[in-house]
């Protein structure tokens, strides 16, 4: 399924751009209810680097259903659990802010892949590059 939503960049860094992240959040998540899951449904959010943290933490505090927030590390990088905690049976939902080379994306993507997690749907400004590896894509262009 591809929804369409309306939202305008936050700027970087994310964090200094909390009034226009809340907005993002806020198409994100009317995206996310067209997808008409049951609020019983358990969601994976994954999510690299700082921005996608952040967008992920707010958009779990706006859903009613079980969410885990699966940050994928930066090669190297070993602080906190290097291996997600996940729901076996989750939805999973790649969610960023937006795309400048992809690589971030690609990286969950092979996560995902090696893993052997369905890549049920992609959350980001603009997801154009990535319709062919995801079930739902929720973006503002296609």
């Amino acid at each position: 399924m591809k929804i369409k939503i309306d939202c305008k960049p936050v700027g970087y860094p994310i964090g200094s751009n909390m009034v226009k992240v809340k907005d993002l959040v806020q198409e994100y998540v009317k995206g996310f209810k067209q997808l008409n899951l049951p609020i019983s449904k358990e969601i994976n959010l994954w999510c690299k680097v700082s921005s996608g943290a952040i967008l992920a933490a707010i958009f779990a505090l706006h859903l009613n259903n079980p969410v885990k927030i699966c940050h994928i590390k930066k090669a190297g990088e070993t602080s906190h659990s290097v291996n997600p905690e996940v729901f076996s049976e989750g939805f999973n939902i790649v969610i960023d802010d937006f795309v400048a080379s992809g690589e971030t994306i690609k990286s969950i993507i092979a996560y995902l892949k090696e893993n052997n997690f369905k890549k049920d749907c992609l959350i980001v400004m603009d997801g154009s590059m990535f319709v062919r590896y995801f079930d739902n894509i929720i973006t503002n262009t296609y």
